[in-house]
């Protein structure tokens, strides 16, 4: 037996355990970004919201009229649909 392998000893991995310092860090990086997060979706009270107009205000006729019509001819053929069969 080795002192490696001592009876009531469990083994741990040097490499999956973190150092404290580096611990520390990961979650105090991970409670910034949660942070950062709230803020940004969070609604800001201190700028005022636009108020929406309640009628949109309606397009000056003032230097041409407003055309009646279509304005381009459109011509589209008459055509029958037809089914087209699945691929498979």
């Amino acid at each position: 037996m080795t002192s490696q392998h001592r009876k009531g000893q469990t083994m741990t991995d040097p490499v999956s355990e973190l150092p404290p310092a580096r611990k520390w860090f990961s979650i105090a990086l991970v409670i910034l970004v949660l942070v950062v997060l709230f803020l940004w979706y969070s609604p800001h009270s201190g700028k005022p919201k636009q108020e929406q107009p309640v009628a949109p205000t309606p397009r000056s006729t003032e230097w041409a009229p407003e055309p009646t019509g279509p304005a381009v001819p459109v011509n589209l053929p008459r055509t029958p649909m037809t089914n087209v069969p699945d691929r498979k």
